[in-house]
């Protein structure tokens, strides 16, 4: 502001030639002192009133003087003020611009991709790696009794895949207690997650894959946010010719996540939210030839939970997850025979369910000046899992026997894993999850995971 008043008072040439002088000598002082320079009063430079305005062409340079002219004579030549002491305040510094809030993954609220730069990359918080997570569940196991093959009588058990096997939603899969804008992607292989037998054949087990999509966004001022999770699975199919079938779908439910950030420093967030996770995603059907099965997906899951990040230094950091996965209702079980309409056997519960993730990590490498890999972090978790109510079984006389026949379980797993920082918006993950208990508690044999997300 003050050099276009003086461009204004002292014309074009002069005024650009002694601003170009005035930045340069203050660049210089600036990279000596590390501190802002006391600003120059140019009211004490201009010309007085009673002085006749510069003509157009520049006067005749004079030797400087050491000693302040006198009257109403101007001053030929004009030196820079230096501050004499270093520790003299009287004026106040430039305020300095706060890096934190309002570049919480926000481009929108800063000018250029610099400023949301180092704005992200400034708040240690912003930047600590997601959980990566760790949960895989049945709905339970069911056990039909012997039906008529082509040769003989054959039973069928396993391990019943609902809503495609992704009917259990986690608040702490790839989260963080801070509400952020992002797009993200998620990959799990549980490695032997299903068991199955059919007739004679020996027991077998069945991997699942699952794929999630998903998209969170903040609103007021960056206090909560709203999220949305669709995971999708690989084709779950036991069975062949001349055998039962069972069949789970690839779709899983829709979850939509609330989050609210309750309490919040410059290196802690507390939130609370709230989860529901909606019946949207594939019934399971087992083919007896010729009569079936059908276990309709229709439970809609309400997920409360708390949850708290932290950053304890420049370097490490730390999640906190507790959550419950309570089911509204249960799920229908269809007996259908093509001689007859299709009869209702009842309906089966679910069990609800108690988590308790923590996890914390440290950064091996930071460069936010970096053209790809800004920073890389090891993270190890621990995650619990616990039934909190006794097992619903639907015992159906001639048909078999539907629930989870180990009622109670109590499952741990250990998640260990490596996070890629790449520039301000964008990371990458994968880990290694190991089941921490055995037997019908351990859930599956190991588990690979990968999670991709955009900050927008």
């Amino acid at each position: 502001m003050f050099c276009r008043q003086l461009i204004i008072v002292k014309g074009p040439l002069l005024a650009v030639a002694f601003c170009w002088l005035l930045f340069c000598t203050q660049r210089a002082q600036a990279q000596t002192e590390q501190e802002l320079l006391q600003p120059i009063n140019f009211q004490d430079l201009v010309t007085p009133a009673t002085a006749q305005p510069p003509t157009a062409q520049p006067p005749t340079a004079q030797p400087p003087t050491t000693q302040p002219p006198t009257g109403n004579q101007p001053p030929s030549t004009v030196q820079p003020p230096t501050r004499t002491n270093p520790s003299d305040r009287s004026i106040p510094p430039r305020p300095r611009l706060d890096l934190r809030r309002p570049t919480l993954g926000r481009s929108s609220r800063v000018n250029t991709l610099g400023e949301y730069r180092s704005g992200y990359l400034a708040d240690r918080l912003a930047r600590a790696p997601n959980m990566f997570g760790d949960f895989f569940m049945s709905g339970g196991q069911a056990f039909i009794f012997g039906q008529t093959g082509p040769t003989n009588i054959r039973d069928v058990m396993f391990d019943m895949p609902t809503a495609g096997g992704s009917r259990r939603i986690k608040i702490s899969d790839n989260n963080h207690a801070l509400p952020t804008d992002r797009v993200f992607f998620m990959y799990n292989h549980f490695h032997n997650a299903l068991n199955t037998t059919v007739g004679p054949a020996p027991p077998g087990n069945k991997s699942v894959d699952r794929y999630t999509i998903g998209l969170e966004k903040t609103f007021w001022d960056g206090d909560a946010s709203a999220e949305v999770r669709m995971p999708f699975t690989g084709t779950y199919h036991v069975g062949g010719p001349a055998l039962p079938t069972v069949e789970g779908g690839n779709v899983g439910n829709l979850a939509l996540i609330l989050k609210f950030a309750l309490l919040r420093w410059d290196d802690a967030v507390l939130s609370a939210g709230m989860g529901i996770d909606m019946p949207t995603g594939s019934d399971l059907t087992v083919d007896l030839r010729p009569r079936g099965l059908l276990l309709e997906n229709e439970s809609t899951h309400l997920l409360p939970y708390v949850g708290a990040s932290m950053t304890p230094t420049e370097r490490s950091f730390c999640h906190i997850f507790a959550q419950l996965d309570l089911a509204t209702s249960g799920n229908s079980l269809t007996f259908f025979d093509p001689v007859g309409a299709p009869t209702p056997l009842g309906v089966l519960n679910e069990q609800n369910l108690l988590y308790f993730d923590v996890g914390g990590g440290f950064w091996l490498y930071q460069n936010p000046d970096a053209r790809f890999c800004t920073g890389l972090a090891v993270v190890s978790e621990l995650h619990l899992t616990s039934t909190i109510q006794d097992a619903d079984k639907l015992n159906v006389p001639g048909v078999g026997v539907f629930g989870n026949q180990n009622n109670r379980q109590d499952s741990s797993n250990a998640t260990i894993g490596v996070h890629l920082q790449m520039g301000p918006r964008s990371t990458f993950h994968v880990g290694g999850v190991l089941p921490l208990r055995t037997g019908a508690d351990q859930g599956f044999d190991s588990e690979i995971q990968a999670a991709f997300n955009c900050r927008y």
